[in-house]
């Protein structure tokens, strides 16, 4: 169980991080870059979406479910969620203050 719940802990934190970047660069890809909208829709679901690891946590989530850690498991995904929302939102914030 250790090691799995490190592993999930390092795919929230790639979550959180991809998360607060695609914010990020959504403010500057749509807002400020004059870009189409398939060069923005490259730039920011194409590279970062492949950065952000959402089948990985799925598959987190399942093993600790399987091993019984149904409070964990419900927690890391509410977590994740939440987590990753407010890392968009301060993502895009920072920019717009910038």
């Amino acid at each position: 169980l250790r090691l799995e719940w490190h592993a999930a802990l390092a795919t929230l934190g790639i979550n959180v991080l991809g998360s607060l970047l695609i914010g990020m660069m959504y403010v500057v890809v749509t807002e400020r870059s004059g870009l189409s909208p398939n060069t923005q829709s490259l730039v920011t679901i194409g590279f970062l979406g492949a950065f952000t690891t959402y089948s990985t946590y799925s598959l987190d989530a399942l093993k600790l479910l399987e091993q019984g850690q149904i409070v964990l498991a419900l927690g890391y995904l509410r977590g994740t969620l939440l987590l990753c929302l407010l890392a968009v939102w301060l993502g895009a914030m920072l920019v717009r203050l910038v």
